[in-house]
């Protein structure tokens, strides 16, 4: 017999945790159907010798519902190992939409993603109108990995109520009528319902979030609704969860789970440096509810948060009115001001307190991409302890540098959140948190947390070693799987669907972050490529072989009847 694929000689880490064994991996009709020695030879072979083998990744907290439109492989998702995205996340979407509301679908998801408008209009052709005709327009013009779709809260509320989905709350009617819509989207395979309370998300003109409208009664009803059907979730933003998720947040968590008899998750989990302690105190809020028969879980981003700028652009600095007018002003006259030293000084005393001088610094700045090689040893480093050891000023520092690279370089501020790594290791090893909010196809511009796998593998398996390879891997599929319901994905074994990554366990890192102009229109964002991963087989197909798409389509959509 030949099969579609064989992959021979790997260590096989099947997704359940325990120790990985030598074998090979036999694939046919985009299923696994041989494990440990195969005879058989196949139409394919990859010599695995010295590698890991693992089940693909799922990634649970992404927002591809746009950008999966123009680019069907979710890049760069699928170069760091990841074979299945969940999305639909927050309450937000591109269906169901009513053809009168797709540019406000636009706009929303624009303010609130940070996705540039012009490039949604020029990438996403809206040639469906439900969640099923969607899913139907993705899968017949291919993928390239798998999607999991959820039903937001904010898009069924648009399409029911319309603009008055901004205005008010529900009448008894309407809120039947989404209660269908949200029963349509997990009777044809939707993994849960989402949404957002958080009061700081607007849409395009300033409007409050539909969501952020809604009555509790509403949220509770359309909540209700996953009690009929087995293993969906409940995403949630808290209204609180930006300050200092509060005691009735964290009450009305425990009964969303208890009414809607699901798991609630709600996002993003952080160590943060303005509230020190909360992390701790939410970490023994989940436990306790899991422990009484609430399923409170958080998922979490396992990475250092930090925010590359450029002085070309933006305004993080906008602190004072000498900065508001620099950061106003073109590339050639800010060249110009801080070329005059007196200029400089005042700039860089204007911002010393606030982003150098201060202890612990709740932002600090470093340098996350070199505009010259001259200065690539400097990548990766804080700029204050580079002053220091140059006896400088790291102020004055910082403006050199962005004047000598004509403003190329990619500061960043670092460690925003999960500064901390010993605080970061006690979450991830919580059965409360979930490991992996990439928020891969949002914010295009100022982030890329697609890298999480590779980073999640690098640095907290073979740096820190707080997770044995087996656990580690364990974490990134068979966990996420089963949160999700997706049975036949996340472990390696006879019968499941063939979604495999084969890794070096010794060099499997993300790369530094680069900006891409690729966007629908030519608009940039920031990309991060990956090495150590050198093969992505998606439903029994190679996908990615190293840094290469291989032009293959094999990708569904998951959960469909």
């Amino acid at each position: 017999m030949t099969l579609d694929l064989v992959i021979r000689d790997g260590t096989i880490l099947d997704g359940n945790g325990g120790p990985g064994f030598r074998g090979d991996v036999g694939v046919a009709a985009g299923r696994i159907v041989a494990l440990g020695s195969v005879a058989d030879r196949g139409e394919r072979e990859i010599d695995a010798g010295g590698r890991a083998v693992a089940p693909g990744f799922i990634d649970l907290h992404t927002h591809y519902d746009a950008q999966v439109a123009w680019d069907p492989h979710c890049t760069p998702s699928c170069f760091h190992g990841v074979t299945s995205v969940v999305m639909g996340n927050c309450g937000y979407g591109m269906a169901p939409v009513r053809k009168r509301d797709r540019d406000y679908t636009l706009g929303l998801f624009s303010q609130v993603e940070g996705v540039s408008k012009s490039t949604l209009v020029r990438g996403v052709p809206f040639e469906w109108e439900s969640q099923d005709e969607f899913a139907d327009w993705l899968e017949a013009r291919g993928l390239g990995i798998n999607v999991v779709t959820q039903v937001g809260h904010s898009s069924v509320r648009r399409f029911v109520l319309g603009e008055a989905a901004s205005e008010r709350p529900a009448q008894e009617e309407e809120v039947r009528a989404m209660e269908r819509w949200v029963r349509e989207g997990l009777s044809r395979g939707a993994a849960g319902f989402t949404t957002s309370r958080v009061p700081h998300q607007k849409g395009e003109h300033g409007e409050p979030i539909p969501s952020f409208v809604a009555e509790e009664s509403e949220l509770f009803a359309l909540a209700g609704v996953l009690r009929e059907f087995d293993g969906r979730v409940l995403g949630i933003n808290p209204r609180s969860k930006a300050r200092d998720f509060d005691a009735e947040d964290r009450e009305q968590l425990v009964r969303l789970a208890r009414h809607s008899g699901s798991a609630v998750n709600w996002n993003e989990f952080n160590q943060r440096w303005d509230y020190p302690d909360q992390w701790s105190s939410l970490l023994d809020y989940m436990e306790q509810s899991q422990a009484s028969g609430a399923g409170i879980y958080a998922v979490m981003r396992c990475q250092r948060m930090d925010i590359p700028f450029r002085l070309s652009e933006g305004d993080g600095f906008v602190l004072t009115d000498r900065w508001k007018q620099f950061m106003q002003l073109s590339p050639g006259e800010k060249l110009s001001t801080l070329a005059d030293t007196s200029l400089r000084e005042g700039l860089a005393r204007d911002i010393d307190a606030a982003f150098f001088s201060a202890e612990p610094l709740p932002r600090r700045i470093g340098v996350a991409r070199a505009g010259s090689a001259g200065n690539a040893a400097l990548e990766g480093r804080i700029l204050a302890e580079v002053a220091r050891e140059r006896g400088v000023d790291p102020a004055m520092l910082f403006l050199e540098i962005a004047l000598e690279e004509q403003l190329e370089t990619v500061f960043a501020f670092c460690g925003v959140s999960n500064g901390e790594d010993a605080a970061v290791e006690t979450m991830l090893r919580s059965p409360a948190t979930l490991t992996g909010i990439s928020d891969a196809g949002a914010h295009l511009h100022i982030a890329c947390g697609a890298d999480y796998p590779t980073y999640f593998l690098a640095h907290w398996v073979r740096e820190k070693q707080a997770f044995s390879l087996a656990e580690g891997v364990a974490r990134l599929t068979a966990e996420a799987a089963d949160f999700v319901g997706l049975a036949d994905r996340g472990r390696i074994r006879a019968g499941a669907a063939a979604d495999l990554v084969v890794f070096d366990p010794e060099e499997v890192r993300p790369q530094a972050v680069e900006l891409r102009d690729d966007l629908p229109g030519g608009e940039s964002r920031q990309f991060k490529r990956a090495r150590g991963i050198e093969f992505v087989v998606v439903n029994g197909q190679v996908a990615v072989e190293g840094d290469t798409l291989t032009g293959n389509l094999p990708g569904r959509v998951l959960g469909r009847a």
